[in-house]
């Protein structure tokens, strides 16, 4: 109830496939995200193989990015997953992993 006391909106996955989730938080672009550790980690997993997906020059990129560029990398990373204006994210439910 307090969210919608101060004006926020509030949005709900329809689906906890990966694919389908980024699609929703590139439309939502949420300030707030709760969310739980297994979300979380899918999204990191797709992150992951798509890093690791690319060849050629990308791959060397991103490789010399990850080094010398790790908070421009960030940037690109959460506005490709839509959360780019993301100021809190709270977890709950289980562990974080490490």
């Amino acid at each position: 109830m307090a969210p919608i006391y101060v004006g926020a909106s509030v949005a709900y996955a329809s689906s906890l496939r990966p694919n389908v989730m980024l699609e929703e938080m590139r439309e939502i672009r949420p300030t707030v995200w709760l969310t739980v550790p297994l979300v979380l980690e899918k999204i990191y997993r797709k992150i992951l193989k798509t890093l690791n997906e690319q060849k050629g020059v990308k791959k060397v990129l991103i490789n010399l990015m990850k080094t010398f560029a790790k908070e421009r990398l960030s940037k690109r990373i959460k506005a490709y997953l839509g959360l780019d204006r993301v100021r809190y994210v709270v977890s709950g439910g289980a562990a974080l992993p490490e």
